[in-house]
């Protein structure tokens, strides 16, 4: 039997790892193209030296007083890490009658660690497009009671970042108060609807939930993932203050309000959503430049905006049909021909809807202290039982894990132009 799963874990370390590695190194096309940082750690936090902008530089008479240091508010940020986790299990019984014929396990164990691959990827890229607080949903109304038969019905203000499958968790708008009816037991996604509901079977609301019923306002996180995300772009292109309460929002532990160069560029009006705008994109590209000497190399946006480009291309007849552009690990693009050179538009699912983002990719890292790899169980394997412990079960897992963040060294070299109906 030992040999047996030691043979497994070969399959899982040298046939299934590589393309764990190769799925998320191209989960998102922003992901594949960040700058790798796996050297700069101090203990468990990444060092990130800070650009803010031109340091004051004089010009004097010969013996003249030279002018004061210029002054930022921080030289480097220590980042936390973000860890990543795909579990993945198996009943015993199911390996040990593979015991004497290996090959009848190994259907089912590349079935499980495609599964964990395509979760790896829609994580990471969700993650990327949404915010370290882990926010996917507020809900509007909820129906239903939960079961298979009856299954909740959140009416929300976006089902985007849900799909089926997900474990989340409920909580009332603010604060840590799970809505849980057992905390340790989650609801699950069974299903979306149209662009704003999401049905999920499980136990929450009132008759166990100490913070009482689901009401309007409540949020969806991914269960156990509020505050523990990445970093994401909700961090870096949200407004110097919170509009609600009028605090100053911080992005790297600096208030976003003291510093020019930590805002990014925006274009995000209020009211009803406006047409797409050739000037609009070009002024957002433009004013990235003259503002913070940027030089945008991607814009990222929902499959539907980059329909309203194309249509604007098409349907302006200054503007020939625009060409399409390979990229690296399989990506392809629209070109837009308004910049430098060439900026290829490409569709990533999870980016916020009616929205454009314009990215200086020499402003991003990825620190990684771990790339995604097997943690080795209490016997040193990387397929170990859970016999162990208070509560013995007939199974064995095999756990992946990640540790890593992304950071935005300069903010106001990236831009948004967002509001804008999608075709």
């Amino acid at each position: 039997m030992a040999e047996t799963i030691a043979l497994f874990d070969d399959f899982l370390k040298y046939l299934y790892l590589p393309g764990v590695h190769q799925v998320t190194n191209n989960s998102a096309f922003m992901y594949s193209q960040m700058t790798r940082d796996r050297e700069n750690f101090v203990g468990k936090k990444a060092v990130l030296a800070l650009e803010t902008g031109l340091l004051p530089t004089y010009s004097r008479a010969e013996g003249g007083i030279i002018g004061p240091a210029g002054e930022i508010p921080k030289e480097q940020a220590l980042i936390d890490l973000a860890y990543h986790y795909v579990n993945i299990e198996f009943t015993n019984p199911l390996r040990a009658v593979s015991a004497e014929a290996a090959g009848a396990f190994i259907p089912v164990m590349t079935a499980s660690v495609r599964s964990a691959m395509s979760s790896i990827r829609r994580m990471l890229a969700m993650e990327i497009a949404t915010q370290e607080d882990g926010l996917i949903a507020t809900i509007s109304a909820i129906e239903g009671a939960g079961t298979t038969s009856d299954p909740y019905i959140l009416t929300v203000d976006t089902n985007q970042w849900a799909w089926n499958g997900m474990k989340i968790d409920i909580y009332a708008t603010g604060t840590s108060d799970s809505k849980l009816q057992v905390l340790t037991t989650p609801l699950t996604i069974t299903t979306r609807r149209g662009s704003d509901q999401v049905y999920a079977t499980g136990s929450c609301g009132a008759g166990g939930a100490s913070a009482g019923a689901v009401v309007a306002t409540d949020q969806i996180y991914i269960y156990g993932n509020k505050g523990n995300q990445m970093l994401g772009f909700g961090d870096v292109f949200y407004a110097p203050t919170d509009a609600a309460t009028g605090i100053a929002n911080k992005y790297l532990d600096v208030d976003k309000w003291l510093l020019q160069e930590w805002q990014a560029q925006t274009d995000v009006p209020s009211g009803a959503a406006r047409a797409f705008s050739m000037n609009s994109l070009q002024t957002s590209i433009d004013e990235a430049e003259v503002n913070a000497d940027a030089h945008t190399n991607l814009i990222l946006c929902r499959a539907a905006m980059r329909r309203s480009y194309l249509a604007k291309c098409v349907a302006d007849r200054r503007f020939n049909y625009p060409a399409t552009l390979k990229l690296d690990g399989g990506f392809t693009a629209l070109a837009y021909t308004g910049g430098t050179n060439e900026i290829p538009i490409v569709a990533d699912r999870d980016i916020k809807k009616q929205t454009f983002y314009g990215i200086d990719m020499s402003t991003w890292t990825l620190h990684q202290a771990k790339q995604f790899s097997w943690i080795p169980g209490p016997d040193g394997r990387i397929l170990h039982p859970l016999i162990y412990g208070d509560n013995p079960r007939d199974k064995v897992r095999a756990i992946l894990a990640c540790y890593e963040n992304l950071s935005c060294k300069h903010p106001a070299k990236n831009w948004i132009y967002g509001n804008v109906i999608e075709s």
